[in-house]
Parts: structure tokens; C-alpha cells; sequence
């Protein structure tokens, strides 16, 4: 189970990543979002581990949430933004902190799988009438939906190539004695004269 993040925790984490300030900063001022911030928005989370792009992602729509007036975030939705900033929030705290690589087997099978349900949340979600919510808002939504799928499939990918190795790693050890080239040629008797 995961430790609840204080709101400074949360407030360090968008700082850290950036685009979680962003996203902030164009809803409460529309006229700062422009084409530009849509592909500056592409290319850092495209620049990210899918470890930490699920969780810049997440940071985002939080961001998206906490800026509006009236809510924006269907409950289900919500509901998967705010357990992967609990499950993923402390440790890349610790981890940007001491510079700690997240290329594990483990994580990536567990971000595979949430970039995955988030994707398919985001794709899934009726947006609300148009003014009742800001301009920028379902062009930043589509960004992330599609962030979120190209992360998935890195993720995806990223295990599929740890399985091969593990299951490479297991034939070897699994291989029989008859491949072993030195046992296929015949033993030399120095004794055949006597």
C-alpha cells in the first residue's frame, strides 16, 4: 500500500517535471497557449522514461483538475490520476533526488500496465460542453491521450525485450550436454597399444 503525498510533495513533483506548472499557467491564461506549447507539451513527455511520463502525465491532470473552478475530470479518472501520483510519487521523489535510474523489470511491468488503464481512461472520457471548461483544455487532454498510448507501446516494448532476455537467459542454462561442442568429439584411448 502507498503512502499518501502531502501537497508539498505534489507541488515538488510538478516543479521537478515542469508541466504540470505549465498546464496551470495556459488554462488560467489562454492567451499564453499557443500551437508551439502543444508540441513543447509532445516533446518533453516524449523525452521521458514511461516511468516518469505516466507520472508527469498524471501530474497534469491533476494540474488540469486543481486549476478549473467546477470539476473537469470524469470520477473514474480522477480516481486512477491520484492513486499513480501515490504510487509513483514518493519514489520519484527519492529518485530525482539522488539520481537513481527506474530501468527495472519490475516497474516497467507495473508501468505497462498503467499507462495502459490510462490510456484507455483518457481515450474513453465524454468531454464537457464547450464553455464549460477552459479553450486550451482538449487540445492539453489529447496531447496527454496520445502521450500516454506512445508511452504504453515504449513500455510494452521495453518488457517484451526483457522477456526474451530472461527466456535467452534460461535456454543457456537449460541447454543439454550434447551442444556442449568439447563432449561431441570421441575420447583419445593412449591405451589402444597396450
Amino acid at each position: 500500500m502507498s503512502l499518501p503525498l502531502e501537497e508539498h510533495d505534489i507541488r515538488t513533483l510538478y516543479h521537478k517535471f515542469g508541466l504540470p506548472d505549465l498546464v496551470a499557467q495556459w488554462l488560467k491564461d489562454p492567451k499564453n497557449f499557443q500551437t508551439a506549447n502543444e508540441y513543447a507539451l509532445h516533446e518533453a513527455l516524449c523525452s521521458l522514461h514511461p516511468e516518469d511520463a505516466l507520472l508527469c502525465i498524471a501530474l497534469c491532470l491533476h494540474s488540469l483538475e486543481q486549476t478549473n473552478s467546477s470539476p473537469l475530470l470524469p470520477p473514474p479518472l480522477l480516481g486512477t490520476t491520484n492513486q499513480i501520483i501515490r504510487n509513483y510519487g514518493l519514489e520519484a521523489l527519492e529518485r530525482i533526488d539522488f539520481q537513481i535510474s527506474n530501468d527495472d523489470r519490475m516497474n516497467i511491468e507495473l508501468v505497462a500496465r498503467d499507462l495502459t488503464d490510462l490510456a484507455h481512461r483518457l481515450e474513453q472520457m465524454d468531454l464537457p460542453p464547450h464553455g464549460y471548461h477552459p479553450p486550451a483544455y482538449e487540445v492539453i487532454l489529447s496531447a496527454l491521450c496520445i502521450q500516454a498510448n506512445a508511452q504504453a507501446e515504449v513500455a510494452r516494448y521495453v518488457l517484451k525485450q526483457f522477456r526474451e532476455q530472461e527466456q535467452e537467459q534460461k535456454t543457456r542454462e537449460m541447454k543439454p550436454l550434447s551442444d556442449i561442442p568439447f563432449l561431441k568429439t570421441f575420447p583419445v584411448n593412449d591405451n589402444r597399444h597396450n
